[in-house]
Order: C-alpha cells, then sequence, then structure tokens
C-alpha cells in the first residue's frame, strides 16, 4: 500500500478550493445574472468561472461569491453587522 503523505493531501486539498466557485443569493439569479457574474469573477481572476448558485434568504439581498478560496461579501446582512459595529464602536 502506498503511503499518503500529508504534504499531497495538503496540496490537493488546496486545489479543491482553489476551483470551489458559489454564489449565494436572497433570492435565485436569473440566468443572465449569474452568466454576467461568472464572467466579471472570470475577468478579475484570469480564468473561467463555473458558478454553483444557491439561495439563502438570510442574506437578504445582495450576492456572496466564493471564488478560488476567496469570499467577496456584498451581502445587505454583511452591510449591516458593519454599520451595526461602527455605531456600536462609535467611530
Amino acid at each position: 500500500m502506498a503511503q499518503i503523505r500529508a504534504d499531497e493531501i495538503a496540496r490537493v486539498l488546496r486545489e479543491e478550493i482553489d476551483n470551489y466557485e458559489k454564489a449565494v443569493s436572497a433570492v435565485p439569479l436569473a440566468e443572465a445574472q449569474r452568466a454576467a457574474l461568472a464572467q466579471a469573477l472570470g475577468s478579475a481572476v484570469g480564468r473561467n468561472v463555473e458558478l454553483e448558485a444557491r439561495v439563502d434568504p438570510a442574506v437578504l439581498g445582495g450576492v456572496r461569491v466564493t471564488v478560488g478560496g476567496r469570499t467577496y461579501d456584498g451581502t445587505v446582512r454583511s452591510r449591516l453587522a458593519a454599520l451595526r459595529e461602527r455605531l456600536v464602536s462609535g467611530s
């Protein structure tokens, strides 16, 4: 039996994370919206992006995308949380 090395497992997991692409929105994205978002993200990261779209009403509005292990959060929920933090901290 071949010995599995931890560094090889870590490399494979990093590749899988880098190839994971998803979009989460409060309402279903129309196909044209999903395609436009995938194209814009692909231009930003320099490769073809195939998004897995998912609906989560808890985001309230906007969209959160994960591409190449990075998450970009443009949801209403995250903006409200940031506003709440600023109000509580007084800045």
